[in-house]
């Protein structure tokens, strides 16, 4: 049974942005299982709605997958819990807002709040998942793991794709970069996902003080330049308020 609900993460997980359909021959070569195991895949995931059988035979993600997504996002006590933080935020800053976690070395926005000025760098829909190297958030959620977890996910990753001329594709310096966030307390992405798009992001901490989220202000490069400081204080007093709602106390003269 436990391998059989494995083969079904594994399957689902082939299907993404640039992979949106599948063949049978297809997923039984990726799987490594025969034809007729991937059909049973395939066919018992279209019947509980969770895939859907096209016409010419393959098959792509149903519409099931979406409710559930949507139950997911609405019920999630941290983005519930933020949101007040996050729409105050984006309100006085007058940029985008991102709240953001890390799910199997993937960052997801679960929460995004666009200020009057902040139509910049919202082009990634929620609950998308995306590297972790090319975001502010990414590099706050990588900082935060253990060691041991963070360098699994650092190995295992399949290549830093370069998305600017900016984004960092080397490891030693991604790595050197991760240290800095951790001694510094925040994270920013130098146009390093989208030209002209700048985000400083911050860790939301649990009262365990575990880092359970990032909160990420998205603007464009020429306000960030202006405003820098403006933007760190703001971004660190949102996450310093929603990390003491969720109960952690901040020592004093830390950050957040």
């Amino acid at each position: 049974m436990l391998g059989t609900i494995r083969r079904v993460g594994q399957l689902l997980d082939l299907f993404d942005e640039h992979h949106p359909e599948w063949g049978v021959t297809e997923v039984a070569r990726a799987l490594q299982v025969s034809k007729s195991s991937a059909h049973a895949l395939l066919r018992s995931l279209a019947t509980i709605g969770l895939l859907e059988q096209l016409p010419n035979s393959r098959y792509r993600l149903g519409w099931r997958t979406l409710a559930l997504g949507s139950v997911l996002l609405t019920s999630s006590g941290i983005a519930g819990i933020a949101r007040p933080a996050i729409d105050n935020l984006a309100k006085t800053s007058g940029e985008t807002v991102n709240l953001a976690v890390l799910e199997r070395g993937h960052v997801i926005f679960i929460e995004r709040q666009p200020g009057a000025g902040g139509r910049f760098a919202s082009a990634v829909p929620i609950g998308t998942p995306l590297p972790f190297h090319c975001s502010a958030v990414g590099k706050v959620l990588l900082a935060h793991r253990p060691p041991a977890e963070a360098q699994a996910l650092l190995r295992t990753a399949a290549g830093f794709d370069r998305f600017t001329r900016n984004t960092i594709t080397d490891k030693q310096r991604f790595q050197a970069e991760l240290e800095q966030v951790r001694r510094q307390g925040y994270a920013f992405n130098l146009m390093e996902a989208f030209d002209n798009v700048c985000c400083v992001a911050a860790p939301v901490k649990n009262s365990l003080g575990l880092v359970v989220a990032a909160i990420g202000l998205s603007m464009p490069t020429h306000r960030f330049e202006r405003h820098r400081d403006y933007y760190i204080s703001a971004l660190l007093a949102a996450t310093r308020r929603v990390s003491a709602e969720l109960g952690w106390e901040a020592e004093t003269g830390g950050v957040a």
